[in-house]
C-alpha cells in the first residue's frame, strides 16, 4: 500500500475518491429504507444473510431485521457503518415494522 503524501499514495486517493463518486451516481440509494438499504448493499458485496448474523451476533437477529419484524438498533446500525461502510444517514431513517397477526 502506497504511502500517504507519496505521488502512489496521492494518485490511489485520488482513484479512490473517483470510484466513490461514480458508485453514489451509478448506484445511488436514493431513497431506500434502512432494510432495503442493507438488502442492497449485501447485493452489490456479494454479502449473504450469514454475514449479516455474524456482524449483528446472532442469526435470528438478522432474520428478524430483514423481515422488518426487529428495528434496528443504534449498535446494528453503528457495525453496519463502521465494518461495512453502509452511509449512516441510510440506516437512521424511519421505517415499518412488520406487524405479527393476531391467531384467533
Amino acid at each position: 500500500m502506497p504511502r500517504r503524501g507519496t505521488e502512489e499514495g496521492d494518485r490511489l486517493d485520488l482513484l479512490a475518491t473517483l470510484v466513490e463518486h461514480y458508485e453514489q451516481h451509478a448506484f445511488p440509494l436514493g431513497d431506500a429504507d434502512p432494510v432495503e438499504t442493507i438488502r442492497i448493499h449485501m447485493d452489490m458485496t456479494g454479502r449473504a444473510q450469514s454475514d449479516l448474523a455474524a456482524l449483528f451476533g446472532s442469526a435470528s437477529r438478522a432474520s428478524e431485521v430483514l423481515n422488518r419484524r426487529r428495528a434496528l438498533t443504534m449498535e446494528m446500525a453503528y457495525r453496519l457503518n463502521s465494518e461495512w461502510g453502509i452511509p449512516a444517514e441510510a440506516l437512521i431513517r424511519p421505517h415499518e415494522l412488520q406487524v405479527p397477526k393476531r391467531r384467533a
